[in-house]
């Protein structure tokens, strides 16, 4: 099925049309708009004559959505030519429209379910990540502290005891080790040189027909240490695997887990408008942390 674009309000129209241009061979057969806040608009280009390959369009119209969408240009620009990325064909402007233009992966494999072996991959990959050379991107981890500070806003907003409530905690359990809680996620957001890609889950990471993996969606990269991706990606693989996190094999440290466990708590209470599937996935990413952090003995 091919769509007619002229369903679509102006401003995506133009960057569509304009994709049209930029890629005579294609044609739209998948079309997608996110207007929940973010406004993000996806399609996948097909090849007519099967020669360069489908590709993938993600274009924003919102502020924040174009400012993350422009940092991920940065990652595909500084990185494209490692096989960890699928194939980076440029971006695209039209109006107030931003478009990323990348490879559609084609029989590639997207988890889960999740095999012991690609759990494996993904660790090497990240590792590989870690090391790569891009001078360009040097954004800390702490440029997102604001964000990653979630212990010290559930007791700023006085709601340590609703989060105690929501993950069956013992009253009191935060309260007593809150500033325990704060020291270590202050720690791990201490400066470090290697490379996160650091939003790494499941939608975000496919694997092609050969077993390579690949890694999309690059608008959170910073630098930091790399335990704190491990620890974030290990609250979503427990969740798919139903395994205990400590039994994945994560080189993970006390610090890393509190902060993600802090991360994912402090939305608590705290509604996602147009988004209600997301606030069940976090809370469920807060027991798992929470849970690792009672194993590791930090509460």
């Amino acid at each position: 099925m091919v769509f007619d674009v002229s369903r679509f309000p102006d401003q995506e129209r133009a960057i569509l049309r304009r994709a049209c241009i930029e890629f005579p061979d294609h044609e739209f057969s998948r079309l997608f708009a996110d207007r929940r806040a973010g406004h993000v608009l996806y399609g996948v280009l097909r090849d007519k004559k099967r020669a360069l390959g489908d590709i993938f369009v993600k274009a924003a119209l919102a502020d924040s959505a174009k400012a993350a969408l422009r940092r991920e240009v940065k990652a595909y620009e500084a990185l494209g030519k490692h096989d960890f990325l699928p194939k980076y064909y440029g971006v695209l402007e039209a109006g107030d429209c931003v478009a990323l233009l990348i490879e559609s992966p084609q029989g590639a494999h997207w988890p889960p379910p999740w095999s012991a072996e690609n759990v494996e991959r993904i660790q090497k990959t990240l590792e590989v990540v870690s090391c790569s050379v891009a001078p360009e991107l040097d954004t800390p981890i702490s440029a997102f502290e604001g964000m990653l500070s979630g212990w010290q806003r559930l007791e700023r907003e006085e709601r340590l005891r609703l989060a105690e409530d929501r993950l069956q905690l013992a009253p009191g359990t935060l309260q007593r080790n809150i500033r325990h809680l704060i020291a270590l996620s202050e720690q791990a957001l201490q400066p470090s040189g290697e490379l996160l890609h650091f939003d790494v889950r499941s939608d975000n990471v496919c694997f092609r027909a050969n077993g390579a993996p690949l890694l999309l969606d690059w608008s959170w990269w910073c630098r930091g240490q790399v335990g704190n991706q491990l620890a974030a990606w290990g609250a979503s693989l427990s969740r798919e695997t139903n395994q205990d996190v400590w039994t994945i094999g994560l080189d993970v440290r006390p610090e890393h887990v509190a902060l993600v466990a802090g991360y994912f708590a402090q939305y608590f209470g705290i509604p996602y408008e147009g988004a209600s599937h997301v606030r069940p996935l976090q809370a469920r990413q807060a027991e798992i942390a929470v849970g690792w952090l009672q194993h590791l003995g930090v509460i």
